[in-house]
Parts: C-alpha cells; structure tokens; sequence
C-alpha cells in the first residue's frame, strides 16, 4: 500500500513540475501565437546551442542552420536527431562564417566561400568552385568585408537586398552579363534610422510577414493593415506595412533565434509561422 502511495506521489509531482514549467512560459508561448506562430509539439534539443547562448548569441537563424555571433555554425535536424542525441550538430567548416547569402551560401573569416546545403553535385560545407554560375554574383556582394547578409529579392533584375556592418540593409542592383557583375547602385532600403537603431537582421519575402527587421531592442514585420477585410472577401486585396510586433520585441529575451517563418524559443519550444 505505501509502494503504491509513494508511486502515486511521484506521479502527481512530476504532473506539477512539468505544468510549472509550462505556466512559466504562458505568457510567452501565447503572445508568440498571436503574432501569428503556431507552437510545435516537440521541443529542440540542442545542449550545446542553450549553453553558447550564455556567452554566444545566435546571429541567424535558417531553417536549417544557427549562424552564432562568434562564427560558429551548427546544422539543424528538427525531424530527426544526429548521432549525438541532439537536433543539432557543429558543423565541420573550420574557418569562422562571417556574412551569409540567401541561407545557402557563407562567406569564411578566410574569403572563400562554402555550401551551407547541397547545391546540385557540390555537397554541403564544400568551397564554391569559380564555375559555379552564380559564382560573380556571390563574389562581387560579399568580397565586401561590411557585408553580413544577402537576401536576393530579384535575381533576373539584379536586385538583391544587403545587410551591412553600418546597421543599414541596401539595395543592391546589379548590371550583370555572361561573365561578369557590377554593382551599379546601393541605396537605403531599410535605414537604420527609422527602426530605432542599428538592423542586426532582417529577411525579404515581399508582402508578407515572413518579412522583417529586427533590431537589439524591438521586432517589426510586414502586416496586413486590412487583415478582417482582406481575409473575409476573395476580391480584397491585402495592404501590407512594415510595423512593430509587440508580442515578440515583449519576448524577445526568450527567443533564441529567428528566421521570419520559423522561431525558437531559450526554452526550446518551436514554433512556425501560419500566415
């Protein structure tokens, strides 16, 4: 009988630690949802990722890569763990990532330039050779050493948006031919002065809310200013601007990383964009 209390007993309190820790993060977890994420059923499990934060902050996020302040990248297996037991895994470029393109392509403390991804035969954490096509494009954007990330926002135009060291993200446009890429204009297209302080990250998808800007202190993202009516009546038209979020700037020392359309948060619940 007192086996079967005590047996009892220990159920119950693991019942109430584990609804404790969920009441923690209530009100996080709720505001993340109305900003319009869903929370996944699994959490991450990445011990090195939760111990480098204490000293090393995520820089980007991808949807399968953490880029860390330091340089540091670990690739990302949400479905599936690695060998390690973890969803996550340093990867075996040596060298430090110092500027990232369109979540596929890094730039090294060396100048060369790596796969994050498999790209066709060159595998993943492989240098980009010379006759890569977009090879020019890749070089002539990121030999800069003030660029930190690129965003290709039309790349039969030439336009392509870029994060730089100064805080400002620009308008890259290209004039681009068989064998070569000049820049032939780079104005403002986010200024760090309309957002409060100098841009750590941004992501472009156009009219849509995986577009944002995200500063030290506050978030902002591309909203639907007629949501109701654009989302009640087929021949309405959704307006979008660029506002503050206020859930996620709120939370924003509980998130970890984030890419536009997918989240983290420190105590390692996912959530992922439903709109």
């Amino acid at each position: 009988m007192k086996k079967g209390f005590k047996i009892s007993f220990l159920i119950l309190m693991l019942v109430v630690m584990c609804t404790g820790c969920d009441a923690i993060h209530a009100s996080s977890n709720r505001d993340i949802r109305h900003s319009g994420f869903a929370i996944s059923g699994s959490e991450l499990e990445c011990k090195d990722l939760y111990k480098n934060n204490d000293y090393d902050k995520v820089k980007f996020l991808t949807g399968s890569h953490v880029i860390m302040e330091s340089g540091v990248v670990y690739s990302l297996s949400i479905s599936q763990k690695y060998s390690n037991d973890q969803h996550c895994m340093i990867s075996p470029l040596k060298e430090e990532v110092v500027a990232l393109f369109d979540e596929n392509i890094v730039k090294l403390k060396n100048g060369k330039y790596y796969y994050l991804v498999r790209s066709g035969e060159n595998a993943a954490y492989t240098q980009v050779p010379s006759k890569d096509a977009n090879y020019m494009i890749y070089d002539v954007i990121l030999k800069s050493n003030d660029v930190l990330k690129v965003k290709t926002v039309d790349a039969n135009a030439g336009k392509y948006y870029v994060l730089k060291s100064d805080g400002n993200v620009y308008n890259y446009v290209l004039n681009k031919n068989f064998n070569s890429a000049k820049i032939v204009s780079t104005p403002v297209v986010y200024s760090k002065s309309n957002y409060g302080g100098d841009i750590r990250d941004f992501n472009y998808m156009g009219n849509a809310t995986g577009t944002f800007v995200k500063t030290d202190t506050e978030y902002f993202r591309m909203m639907p200013t007629n949501r109701e009516e654009c989302s009640k009546y087929v021949d309405v038209t959704c307006q979008f601007e660029m506002h503050l979020d206020e859930g996620l700037t709120k939370h924003r020392n509980k998130i970890l990383g984030f890419s536009g359309t997918y989240l983290i948060t420190t105590y390692g619940k996912q959530f992922n964009a439903t709109a």
